[in-house]
C-alpha cells in the first residue's frame, strides 16, 4: 500500500513498530490488492467522492468481499454524486449481527429476528442459507466474500455435521488471527478444529 504516499510521507520506526503517515491523499490512479480486505478500498472510494480532481482505482487480482465494496458504491451513489441528495435514509437491518441470533434460532433456541432484508446488497444475509445447510449436512463454505461469517458458521458447523472453509487466508489479517481465535473457541467449547495453509 506504500505506494500510496511518496516516500516522504511515510516513517517506521521498527524499535517500537510506529508507522507514521502524514500528507495529503492527492488525485491520481491508486492500485490495490483485491484479495486483503476490501476496507482498504471501501475508504479510497469515500476519499475520492470528496476529492475535487478525478481519481481512478485498479483493482489488482481477484476481488475479495465484493458485496461490501458494492455497498459502498451504493453509499456513494446516493451521498456524493454531486454532494448529499438525502435528508433522511432508513438503514436495513445488518445481517453481520443477525447471524449470531440467526444461528442461536438454527440451533433450537427460541429466537425471532426480524428487520432483514432478504435483497439486501449484504454478503452476509449468505447466513440464511448457510446455517440450515451446515445442520443439514458437512458443508464446504467459501469464506472469499463472506469472512464475517467464519466464526458464527464454525459454531453451527461444529453443532451439527461439521465443516469445511476454505479461502480463509485473509482472516489471519484482520485486527486478530481469526483462524486462530476460532480455532481457540471451538476448542475451549468441547469441539475440534485444525487448519492448514
Amino acid at each position: 500500500y506504500f505506494d500510496l504516499f511518496d516516500e516522504k510521507d511515510i516513517s517506521y520506526r521498527q524499535a517500537d513498530e510506529i508507522l507514521t503517515v502524514q500528507g495529503r491523499l492527492t488525485a491520481g490512479e491508486y492500485r490495490l490488492p483485491g484479495n486483503v480486505s476490501s476496507q482498504f478500498i471501501s475508504g479510497l472510494l469515500f476519499a475520492f467522492a470528496v476529492m475535487k480532481e478525478p481519481c481512478q482505482l485498479e483493482i489488482q487480482g481477484d476481488l475479495e468481499s465484493a458485496p461490501y465494496v458494492r455497498m459502498t458504491e451504493g453509499a456513494r451513489t446516493m451521498f456524493f454524486p454531486n454532494g448529499p441528495i438525502h435528508d433522511t435514509i432508513r438503514i436495513e437491518g445488518d445481517w453481520s449481527n443477525g447471524a449470531f441470533w440467526l444461528t442461536a434460532a438454527h440451533l433450537g433456541n427460541l429466537v425471532t429476528v426480524s428487520g432483514l432484508n432478504p435483497q439486501s446488497a449484504q454478503g452476509d444475509r449468505a447466513v440464511s442459507q448457510l446455517v440450515p445447510l451446515l445442520k443439514k449436512e458437512r458443508a464446504i463454505v467459501s469464506a472469499k466474500d463472506i469472512p464475517d461469517l467464519v466464526p458464527i458458521l464454525a459454531v453451527a458447523a461444529a453443532c451439527s455435521h461439521g465443516g469445511i472453509f476454505t479461502n480463509i487466508q485473509r482472516l489471519r489479517l484482520k485486527e486478530s488471527d481469526r483462524v486462530a481465535s476460532v480455532m481457540e473457541m471451538l476448542t475451549a467449547l468441547g469441539g475440534r478444529a485444525e487448519a492448514t495453509e
